[in-house]
C-alpha cells in the first residue's frame, strides 16, 4: 500500500536544511577547535564551512550561498554595524595622530601587497585591486576574537579604529580602481564614472537617513532592550535590503548607519546592544569558509536593561565632570596574582591560553582562621607594657625612631591644625557603551608625564583613579587645585577615549568584569577577601583634617560620628547598584559594608588605648597596618589627620571642595568648643542613623 503523505525515498532536503546543519557543524568545530587545540572557535567555523563546502567535500552544494544571500548580508551588517558603532569620530579628532597612524598602517599594507604582486606579474590593475582587498581587515575576526579572549583596553579599542579605517580606506580605494576595470570591460567613459559615485553616494545616504530614523525611533521607543532589540535588527534589516535592491554596498551602507549612529547620538538614546555575536557564526560556516568583505562591496547588493541610560541621567554621569566570577579549580585556591594581573580572565576555558601567572604573593604565616587564643607564634601583648609604651608615643611632637630612621607607623605625626586635603575616587567610562572602561594603567602613565599640583593614584580595579590634593588651609585654594586637576584628567583621558565622571557607584556595571589593579596591596586584597574585592569598585570622597596630636585625632573621631548622617546625605550620589534602583539616593555603604573591619572606630579615650587596641587586633592577626580598617572616620597617624571617608563622590569637584570646607568648620567647632565629652552611648545608634540618612 502506497502511503501519498510520505516523502520519496531518500529524502530530498533543502538547500537551508543543509546550510542549517552546516551552523551546527561549524558550532561543533568552534567548540573542538578551543578545547583541543586552544586556537580562537573561529578557526573551527572556518574550517567546517571549507570541508563541507563545494570546494572539498561537495556536501552543501554552490547554490546553497545564493539562496542564503540575504541571510548572509544580514550577519554581514550587523557585523559591519558593530564596527562602525566603534568608530568614535570625536576621538580621531583629539588624537589626530590616531588616525595618522590607522591611514598610515592602511598605505603600508595596500604597497606591500601591491609590489608583491607586480613582482610576481600581475597586471598593475588587478594587482592594486587584489592588494585594496587585501588592505581590509576582517572585522568578525577582529570583534569575535577580542571578545572570546575577554580583551579590554586601549590596545583593542584601537585595534577596532584601525580594523574600520582600513576597510572604509579600502572601500574608497576599490571604488576608485572601478572606472578602469569598466573600461577594460569596453564600458562608456560616463558610466565608467558615474558607477562607483552612485554605489559610494548612494550607500553613505541610505545609511544616513537610516541612521536618523533609528536615533529617533530609539528616543520614541524609550529605554528598553525588548523594543531597540527589534528596533536595532528592524533598521539593519530594511537598510540591507535598500542596498540590495538599490545595488548599493551592503558594507558601506551599515558602517555608515553604525558610524553616524554612535556620533549622532547625543542623547545616548541607544542601548548597548551586541547583535553581532549572533551573526558571527552564520557569516564565517558558509559553504566556502570566506568572509565577504570589500571585494562584494563595490558590486551590486546582489553581489542593563533601561536602566542604564536613565541611570546615568538621574546619577549626573556627564563627558566633562568629573562576568561570570572568577572560577577555582577542584581543591585548589587560584591565587590572587593570576586573578588580578591576567589581561584576559579565564572563564570556563575561555582565556587567553598563552597568559602565565606571575609569581604569588608570599603566603602569611598566620593561618587566617586563628583569630583568638595566642600561641608561641601570636603571643598576646602584655596590657600594661603596650600602654606604657603608648602614653611614651602619644605625646605631642614626640616620635619613635625605629632602625633605619623611620617613623613608628603608629607615631601620630603632628600636622598644622585643621588643614585640609582630599582623596576623590572617580569612575573611567568608555563612550561607545558607557560602561566602565579598564584603561587606569594607561591613563596613569599619561597623567605620568603631566605637571600636577597633586597626585593621581590607582585605586583597587583598573575602572578607577584616586585624585589627591596637597595640603591646603582653606577652601579657596582646594577648589582651584580640583579644577586644575579635573581639567588635566579630563584632557588626557579624552586623548584615550574615555569619560571620567563622579558619582559613588556605576549604575549598572558587573563586579565580576573587573580586573584587580596590579599592586602587591590590592592582589593581597584580593586574596584575602575574595570577590568582595571587585565588589569594592565603588566611588567616594575621603576628607582628611590636620590635628596637633592623637588624643585630638581621637576626640575629633568620637565627635564627628555624630555627623555621619550629614555627610551621607549631602553627598549622596549612588541611587542605582548593578543596574537596579536602589530605592536610596546612597547605596555606594552598602559594598562596604561587608568587609568585616567596616563600621566605626571602637570606643576608646585616647590615642595610648587606640594604640593598645591596635596592638591587641595586630597580634591576632585581625590587621596589619591602619589600612586595614575600613572605618567611616578613622585617624591617619602617618599623616597627622582624621580622614572621612563616608562620602559619596560628587557629580563635581565644587561640591567635593565644599564637603572638605563643612567638615573643616565643623571640625574648628568641636576643637575648639569642646560642647560635649565623647560618650558610648553615640555608637547605640550609630548604625541605624546610618542606615537612615
Amino acid at each position: 500500500m502506497a502511503f501519498g503523505f510520505l516523502p520519496q525515498m531518500p529524502p530530498a532536503f533543502g538547500q537551508p536544511a543543509l546550510f542549517g546543519a552546516l551552523l551546527l557543524a561549524g558550532l561543533l568545530g568552534g567548540e573542538l577547535v578551543r578545547r583541543l587545540l586552544g586556537l580562537p572557535r573561529i578557526t573551527g567555523y572556518v574550517l567546517a564551512g571549507v570541508l563541507l563546502g563545494p570546494q572539498i567535500s561537495g556536501l552543501l552544494a554552490a547554490g546553497a550561498l545564493g539562496e542564503a544571500r540575504v541571510l548572509i548580508d544580514l550577519s554581514l551588517g550587523l557585523i559591519v554595524f558593530e564596527l562602525g558603532h566603534r568608530l568614535d569620530v570625536h576621538w580621531l579628532r583629539r588624537n589626530r595622530w590616531l588616525f595618522v597612524a590607522a591611514v598610515a598602517e592602511s598605505a603600508f599594507g595596500f604597497g606591500a601587497v601591491l609590489a608583491t604582486l607586480l613582482a610576481f606579474g600581475f597586471q598593475p590593475l588587478l594587482a592594486a585591486s587584489a592588494a585594496a582587498i587585501g588592505t581590509a581587515t576582517s572585522p568578525a575576526v577582529v570583534l569575535l576574537v577580542a571578545h572570546e579572549l575577554r580583551a579590554a583596553g586601549q590596545v583593542t579599542e584601537r585595534m577596532l579604529v584601525f580594523t574600520a579605517v582600513n576597510c572604509v580606506l579600502a572601500y574608497v580605494a576599490l571604488t576608485l580602481l572601478l572606472p578602469f576595470l569598466h573600461l577594460k570591460h569596453a564600458m562608456s567613459w560616463p558610466e565608467a564614472a558615474l558607477h562607483p559615485l552612485y554605489i559610494l553616494g548612494g550607500s553613505v545616504l541610505v545609511g544616513f537617513v537610516a541612521s536618523l530614523a533609528l536615533l529617533w525611533l530609539a528616543r520614541w521607543v524609550g529605554k528598553r532592550e525588548d523594543r531597540q532589540f527589534i528596533l536595532l535588527v528592524a533598521l539593519v534589516v530594511l537598510a540591507v535590503g535598500a542596498a540590495r535592491g538599490l545595488n548599493l554596498s551592503v558594507v558601506v551602507t551599515l558602517i555608515t548607519l553604525g558610524m553616524l549612529a554612535r556620533n549622532f547620538d547625543y542623547q545616548h538614546v541607544l542601548l548597548p546592544l551586541r547583535l553581532w555575536r549572533a551573526a558571527v557564526l552564520c557569516h564565517f560556516v558558509r559553504a566556502d569558509g570566506r568572509e565577504p568583505g570589500v571585494h562584494g562591496a563595490a558590486g551590486s547588493g546582489g553581489g542593563g536593561g533601561g536602566v542604564h541610560r536613565r541611570a546615568l541621567s538621574r546619577q549626573g554621569s556627564r563627558h566633562s565632570c568629573l562576568r561570570p566570577p572568577v572560577g577555582r579549580a577542584r581543591g585548589q585556591r587560584r591565587g590572587a596574582d593570576a586573578r588580578a594581573a591576567a589581561d584576559v580572565g579565564a572563564r570556563s576555558g575561555d582565556g587567553a591560553g598563552h597568559c602565565r601567572d606571575v609569581p604569588r604573593i608570599r603566603r602569611r604565616t598566620r593561618r587566617r582562621g586563628a583569630v583568638g587564643g595566642g600561641g608561641a607564634r601570636d603571643p598576646r601583648p602584655d596590657r600594661h607594657s603596650v600602654r606604657a609604651e603608648a602614653r611614651r608615643r602619644g605625646r605631642p611632637g614626640r616620635r619613635q625612631r625605629v632602625s633605619g630612621g623611620a617613623m613608628h607607623e603608629l607615631d601620630f605625626r603632628s600636622s598644622p591644625e585643621l588643614t585640609l586635603g582630599v582623596e576623590l575616587e572617580l569612575q573611567l567610562i568608555q563612550p561607545h557603551d558607557l560602561d566602565l572602561a579598564r584603561d587606569a594603567g594607561d591613563l596613569l602613565a599619561r597623567l605620568g608625564k603631566v605637571k600636577l599640583p597633586g597626585a593621581v593614584k590607582p585605586e583597587i580595579t583598573e575602572s578607577m583613579i584616586e585624585l589627591n590634593t596637597s595640603i591646603h588651609r582653606d577652601h579657596a585654594a582646594l577648589a582651584a587645585e580640583l579644577d586644575v586637576m579635573r581639567d588635566a584628567v579630563a584632557r588626557e583621558a579624552g586623548m584615550l577615549n574615555l569619560l571620567v565622571c563622579g558619582g559613588g557607584t556605576h549604575p549598572f556595571h558587573s563586579w565580576s568584569a573587573r580586573r584587580i589593579f596590579p599592586t602587591e596591596r590590592f592582589k593581597h586584597i584580593l586574596e584575602r577577601y575574595g570577590y568582595l574585592a571587585k565588589q569594592f569598585t565603588v566611588f567616594g570622597q575621603h576628607i582628611h583634617l590636620g590635628c596637633a596630636n592623637g588624643d585630638d585625632a581621637v576626640y575629633l573621631v568620637h565627635m564627628l560620628t555624630r555627623y555621619v548622617p550629614h555627610f551621607i546625605a549631602l553627598s549622596a550620589a549612588s541611587p542605582f547598584y548593578q543596574g537596579e534602583d536602589t530605592q536610596f539616593q546612597s547605596s555606594r555603604l552598602t559594598a562596604i559594608n561587608a568587609f568585616p573591619l567596616a563600621g566605626h572606630m571602637p570606643f576608646v579615650e585616647d590615642w595610648a588605648e587606640f594604640i593598645e587596641y591596635f596592638e591587641k587586633m595586630r597580634a591576632l592577626g585581625v590587621v596589619e597596618s591602619m589600612k586595614d580598617f575600613y572605618w567611616d572616620i578613622r585617624p591617619k597617624p602617618e599623616f597627622g589627620t582624621v580622614e572621612i571617608r563616608i562620602c559619596d563622590t560628587p557629580l563635581d569637584v565644587a561640591r567635593a571642595a565644599q564637603l572638605a570646607a563643612y567638615a573643616q568648620a565643623l571640625a574648628k567647632w568641636l576643637l575648639d568648643e569642646r560642647p560635649l565629652p565623647p560618650i558610648r552611648a553615640v555608637y547605640l545608634v550609630n548604625a541605624f542613623n546610618r542606615f537612615e540618612a
